[in-house]
């Protein structure tokens, strides 16, 4: 039985990091923005900044003690890389190898 690289002729998937996936710009707009120290340069829409749910929730950052607002920062980085590592093994790694198990 032939490899998936033998077979369709690439090698494995490396795993990206979130600024290699969606830039360094958007990387940093969220992370200013969940530090309560929002760059509005970096956001990927003008006028984002002016949208109600994105006040209310800078209020609520803003409310936040030091220690919260670290561990909600520290959340965020967690559910991105976790969310990262489920897309990239749903939407590209198992539908090779159900594809490659088929033939």
């Amino acid at each position: 039985m032939k490899s998936v690289e033998e077979e369709f002729g690439f090698a494995a998937i490396p795993v990206v990091s979130l600024p290699d996936l969606y830039g360094d710009k958007l990387c940093a707009a969220l992370e200013s923005f969940k530090r309560g120290e929002p760059d509005w340069n970096l956001a990927p829409e003008p006028h984002i900044q002016n949208l109600p749910a994105v006040q209310w929730k800078l209020r609520n950052i803003g409310r936040m003690s030091e220690g919260k607002r670290a561990q909600s920062l520290e959340k965020l980085e967690k559910v991105i890389t976790e969310w990262l590592g489920w897309f990239i093994k749903f939407t590209i790694v198992t539908p090779i190898v159900k594809l490659y198990n088929f033939l």
